[in-house]
């Protein structure tokens, strides 16, 4: 049976993806199998920017899957990015393989306000159901309730609910239709 791989990416603290195989599971209707990444991000950190080039860790995900995967799921805490942007809350590969994600920029501490453990959870959820959308191949969504609508900033994200809107639903059912399952 084919399954989303989720690859926790050092940095990585497990305790704070305990949720995310489950929410996922509902979300894509498959199997949700955890693993440590051994992956050394380091061939992706960019000294003068301070961060990691998010595009070199989304090739490197799609190196050596295992042959069960549907797609894989990178998380980390490192703070990402690609040239044209100031940071990455995540990117993938429309239609492809793989989605990578970073928690850095969803914690309420990088815009001076007190821990929210609850909120952090549901942008982690919103987040990672989005970029994994991308991969099953659904594109930005303008519904501004949507998961699939884009965020560039973190309000864009609460804004947003963690569910697909009716159409964009629609469209991954008849993808993972058309893919087999």
């Amino acid at each position: 049976m084919r399954r989303i791989y989720l690859s926790l990416i050092r940095p990585m603290r497990i305790p704070l993806l305990a949720s995310l195989p489950e929410v996922l599971q509902r979300v894509f209707s498959l199997p949700v199998a955890v693993a440590r990444s051994t992956m050394d991000i380091s061939f992706a950190f960019d000294p003068q920017r301070q961060q990691y080039h998010g595009a070199a860790i989304l090739l490197r995900l799609t190196e050596n899957p295992p042959p069960d995967a549907a797609r894989i799921l990178g998380v980390t805490e490192a703070d990402l990015f690609v040239p044209v942007f100031d940071f990455l809350f995540g990117e993938a590969q429309l239609d492809g393989l793989a989605a990578v994600m970073s928690t850095f920029r969803l914690r309420n501490e990088n815009y001076g306000m007190p821990p929210d453990e609850d909120q952090f959870a549901e942008r982690l959820y919103k987040e990672a159901i989005h970029e994994l959308g991308h991969a099953f191949g659904l594109i930005h969504c303008f519904n501004p309730f949507c998961v699939m609508n884009p965020s560039t900033i973190i309000e864009q994200i609460d804004a947003k609910s963690r569910e697909m809107c009716r159409q964009c639903e629609k469209t991954y059912e008849e993808l993972l239709r058309r893919s087999g399952g």
